[in-house]
């Protein structure tokens, strides 16, 4: 089998892991880039874009009445799966082998809407991307409507390092909805 975990993979499983994670925590899931939600919201609704543009004024607060969406907003809560560091090789997996253990960084960034918020989605970070739990990876670059699991022994993605930063903006100018920022970023390490 061809060497299907790379960066796109990589990334778009690390997404799709989020997504469940907030489905399976009670969240709506919109994801912006296709326009399709997933879940159900016992708990609220949260946004998942590709990357954040430059223009701030596309991220809006959530609208109440919850009124539909269009196509150039983006509703906080949202968030952006990225890889900051691509992965490099770091050892031979064993003596003998041709495949290395890789380490790379992904990077987990978003707004919520207030204080209660900000802790609550920080807690559930930490909960999901615990030091050695295991990403699937899904061969989204080959086939993205129905992506397979990649399963051919080696594919075991694991989280380390995780740092995590909230931040809250406390200049008079910034839009009451883009105050609270949040910020992880995970070592993923696996072999290839």
């Amino acid at each position: 089998m061809p060497n299907v975990v790379r960066d796109l993979n990589i990334v778009t499983s690390a997404a799709q892991f989020l997504a469940t994670s907030f489905t399976d925590a009670g969240w709506l899931v919109y994801w912006q880039a296709t326009g399709v939600s997933s879940g159900t919201a016992t708990v609220g609704e949260v946004t998942l874009v590709p990357s954040f543009p430059n223009e701030p004024n596309v991220l809006v607060a959530p609208k109440d009445p919850v009124q539909s969406r269009t196509t150039s907003e983006i509703i906080i809560p949202a968030f952006a799966v990225e890889m900051i560091a691509e992965p490099r090789e770091q050892q031979r997996l064993g003596l003998g082998e041709d495949l290395f253990f890789q380490r790379g960084t992904l990077q987990v960034e978003g707004f919520v809407k207030d204080r209660a918020e900000h802790f609550s989605v920080a807690t559930l970070f930490r909960d999901w991307f615990r030091e050695d739990a295991s990403l699937p990876i899904y061969d989204f670059e080959n086939t993205p409507s129905n992506p397979p699991l990649v399963n051919s022994g080696n594919e075991i993605v694991l989280f380390q390092n995780r740092a995590l930063d909230r931040v809250e903006f406390l200049e008079k100018d910034a839009p009451p909805h883009l105050r609270y920022y949040i910020n992880m970023e995970v070592d993923i390490f696996y072999a290839d």
